[in-house]
């Protein structure tokens, strides 16, 4: 291995130590200068502790800076997808590359870290096992694109980012279309089964939220605001003991308490039990703790990304900590209607949406990869999708992807 990671650090290795599935690279003067790790067998992962400098990077010198990775590491196969600027660092990846199509192969391959200063400070190593499945019959990318401009792929919402005011954001549930050309909607994934927002139960009114939060336990209390979130959080250095109650509808008390009168508009936010089993993901082996996320909805309008999320101690019947995005309530009941129609919004989305053949899993952990047409802007200045549309002047703000 002392052969692939000599080239890309400033210092001699002289000692390697390996402990587990960790190889350590030391100079004569036991100074750490890169560390390997490997899972079961395969590379992972490598960092340079001590990498060579060569100066502020433009663009050509870190694609020959890649360029010479691939070579040392034996992955010249390997395309780059995506260079991301994240501004002290750019992270690139590089994919296998599907035969036929010449389509990324997304999840595989490997990713390396160079920071600004032309130092390569780390990679990651992905699986290269793949198998995949070619469809029976595949559309054209134009009669994708066709389908898509037929769709309704906006729908009025709320934007922090435009002072809490009406703007027309992407409608997720339109995913792209499948290879025979029917849409594809995110409801119907079979993952999305059982997803859905609850109505909340009636609960009691409580006078105090932190008396009501501390009340029958040994805990510390603290109360701060971060990044526009007010967070509450309770502990104890010491095993506190049950107490009485359901610990849900004590999580929907100390909602009610935080919202008031809003109360009505919030749902629980409903995910089963196996969706991210179902995704791929291991799941975790401690259920002790479990997240609430209440969601504001107003006017069909779903506030998920300031959803109020509430963890709990499903033995102890304790509230663990509330974070809770404010939302302006009284600004959001006069808000003005926006001049720009829905119609002559989704217009705007479909005269500049188009469709990008692309390969997918169906899990995570699988390696089966399958074709789908996925919703493009190619004429975004970010090289992402559509963020919103000001609901007046009908400007496209498109997501800031950091790519270059």
């Amino acid at each position: 291995m002392k052969q692939y990671i000599q080239p890309f650090i400033n210092r001699t290795i002289s000692k390697e130590l390996r402990e587990e599935d960790t190889v350590f690279y030391y100079d004569e003067a036991d100074e750490l200068l890169a560390q390997v790790d490997y899972d079961e067998g395969a590379l992972q992962s490598v960092v340079y502790y001590q990498p060579e400098q060569h100066g502020v990077l433009a663009k050509d010198d870190i694609l020959k800076l890649v360029k010479k990775v691939q070579q040392v590491f034996e992955k010249e196969h390997l395309i780059i997808d995506v260079i991301m600027d994240f501004d002290t660092s750019y992270l690139v990846h590089l994919v296998m590359e599907e035969p036929r199509y010449k389509i990324p192969i997304h999840s595989t391959g490997m990713n390396m870290t160079i920071s600004y200063s032309g130092m390569l400070e780390r990679m990651n190593f992905h699986s290269e096992e793949v198998e995949v499945i070619y469809p029976d019959h595949l559309v054209s990318k134009e009669e994708a694109k066709q389908v898509l401009q037929q769709q309704p792929l906006m729908k009025l919402g709320i934007s922090p980012h435009m002072d809490w005011n009406y703007v027309y954001a992407p409608d997720y549930n339109i995913d792209g279309v499948e290879t025979d050309g029917r849409v594809r909607l995110m409801a119907s994934m079979p993952f999305m089964q059982d997803v859905c927002f609850k109505l909340l139960p009636e609960v009691e009114e409580v006078e105090d939220l932190r008396t009501f939060l501390q009340e029958g336990r040994n805990c510390t209390y603290e109360e701060y605001l971060l990044d526009d979130v007010t967070i509450w959080e309770m502990y104890s250095e010491e095993q506190e003991s049950p107490i009485e109650g359901d610990v849900y509808e004590c999580a929907c008390m100390a909602l009610k308490k935080i919202v008031g009168q809003e109360y009505e508009k919030y749902h629980l936010e409903h995910i089963p039990a196996n969706f991210l089993e179902n995704l791929g993901f291991e799941q975790s082996e401690d259920n002790v703790f479990e997240s609430y996320r209440f969601v504001y909805v107003l006017d069909d309008i779903s506030f998920d990304f300031h959803a109020i999320e509430i963890t709990v101690n499903k033995e102890m019947n304790h509230i663990q900590s509330i974070k809770y995005p404010r939302i302006p309530f009284d600004r959001l009941k006069n808000l003005k209607r926006p001049s720009l129609t829905l119609d002559e919004a989704n217009a705007i989305a479909q005269n500049l949406v188009d469709a990008t053949l692309t390969l997918e899993r169906g899990r995570v952990d699988s390696y089966l990869y399958s074709f789908t047409y996925s919703i493009d802007y190619p004429t975004s200045t970010t090289q992402g999708n559509i963020h919103y549309i000001d609901a007046w002047t009908g400007e496209v703000h498109f997501v800031d992807t950091g790519f270059m």
